[in-house]
């Protein structure tokens, strides 16, 4: 195998694990106490929570404010289902940030959706609407919810709740779509879009390798063995030195006239 194949092998590895991290972090486990299905009604353009829900959230957002690990919660809908080694995951299409919400006080009448900020949509819709990446970066996101829900799905609608009952979900049946909204705990979005793009650079550019190029000599140059950097501390029996003192240690010790 010459090099470019051998570089298209390894990129190819990279890619497939990449999709793979993707989707298996886009998924929350659907008994998992990061996630929270009753008490959660979508009617119109309204979110409602029954406030028993709407309190026992509110205190877990209140224990963890001020923490180096906040914690973010979000609205998604439909129910996207997935069952793999017998656990039922959801699959969010989409996060919309309610920990706004949370934090407040509770309102009977709900909260409207177009109030709520979208964080985040990606991984499982190129999943299920067989998007690439260049069709991923071309989502209308920053235009609010409506406006991406009809450019992405090519449907019209009254309210939310409209086109949560009538959206069609490609690549998912019937019974993988339960009709309803759900909040769960939010833990990031996935970072690996610039490492894609990376890759697709050096796999486009691999031909313009010749060796000695640093991308060449990691793949396939002769491993090189660190240096140890001996420092002789006989003049410092007491008191270690400085971070100046060693570098002029250093120095003095890679200058063979010095």
């Amino acid at each position: 195998m010459n090099a470019a194949s051998k570089i298209d092998a390894i990129l190819s590895a990279w890619f497939d694990y990449i999709a793979l991290d993707d989707y298996s972090n886009a998924r929350v486990e659907t008994n998992s106490d990061k996630v929270k299905q009753r008490g959660i009604k979508l009617v119109r353009d309204h979110l409602l929570i029954e406030q028993a829900t709407f309190s026992e959230l509110q205190q877990k957002v209140n224990q963890r404010q001020n923490t180096p690990q906040e914690v973010v919660w979000v609205l998604s809908f439909p129910q996207v289902l997935d069952v793999e080694k017998g656990k039922s995951y959801l699959c969010p299409l989409f996060s919309l940030d309610v920990t706004s919400i949370l934090k407040g006080e509770y309102q009977a009448q709900g909260w409207n959706l177009d109030s709520l900020i979208l964080i985040e949509a990606g991984d499982n819709l190129a999943t299920f609407l067989g998007l690439d990446d260049e069709q991923c970066e071309k989502l209308i996101t920053k235009d609010g919810l409506q406006r991406f829900l009809e450019t992405t799905f090519g449907l019209t609608f009254g309210s939310y709740q409209d086109w949560m009952e009538q959206v069609d979900i490609p690549r998912r049946s019937r019974n993988q779509i339960q009709r309803h909204p759900y909040l769960f705990e939010f833990t990031g979005g996935r970072f690996t879009g610039s490492l894609r793009a990376d890759l697709k650079d050096i796999k486009s550019s691999s031909q313009n390798w010749s060796k000695g190029h640093p991308a060449f000599e990691y793949l396939f140059g002769e491993p090189q063995f660190a240096k140890d950097e001996v420092i002789y501390m006989g003049a410092f029996p007491t008191h270690a030195p400085t971070n100046s003192q060693s570098k002029a240690l250093k120095h003095a010790q890679n200058r063979r006239n010095f």
